[in-house]
């Protein structure tokens, strides 16, 4: 297992990986401006359910207080995806230091596809700004498996490379 942190480059490419495996392995490393969050639980109707619309102004809020500045917010097609994403940004723009927009459904972002990975978020992100993906529970899953990140992938549960907020 090769730490590529703390590894120099001419370390890895002897070791078979080439420059740009290098390049995209660091750039990986440092990226820390975004989250992975799964949907709110909805109800027959596609409401926010109270017990989740609690946990997500919670987690909204505990989001609060670890960034600010600007959020854009991403999430599958799938109208659970959408509610949460627009709840979450209401939430975040009741802080005087955020400002918070959906900038609306992503592809990769589809519930099963295994498409939510370092490659398509380092696509989205933008200097200077915090992304928040909010997608579902086998790609949030496999995601944080890729990373060896245990945790509980429960409803508005909330994965960050800097921290984790717990849903329900």
């Amino acid at each position: 297992v090769f730490h590529m942190d703390t590894l120099a480059p001419s370390v890895l490419i002897q070791n078979g990986m080439n420059a740009t495996a290098v390049i995209t392995a660091k750039r990986r490393l440092k990226m820390k401006n975004f989250a992975i969050m799964r949907h709110a639980a909805v109800d027959n109707s596609e409401a926010i359910t109270p017990e989740s619309r609690e946990v997500l102004i919670r987690v909204g809020r505990e989001l609060a207080d670890k960034i600010g500045g600007t959020v854009r917010i991403f999430h599958s097609q799938y109208e659970r995806a959408r509610l949460t994403a627009h709840s979450l940004a209401d939430i975040l723009n009741g802080h005087d230091n955020i400002s918070a927009n959906v900038v609306g459904d992503i592809g990769w972002l589809n519930c099963d596809h295994g498409w939510v990975n370092d490659d398509n978020i380092a696509h989205e992100l933008v200097d200077g700004t915090f992304a928040v993906f909010v997608t579902h529970q086998p790609d949030m899953r496999r995601y944080l498996g890729q990373h060896d990140v245990e945790m509980s992938v429960t409803n508005c549960a909330l994965y960050s490379p800097e921290f984790i907020i717990p849903g329900h």
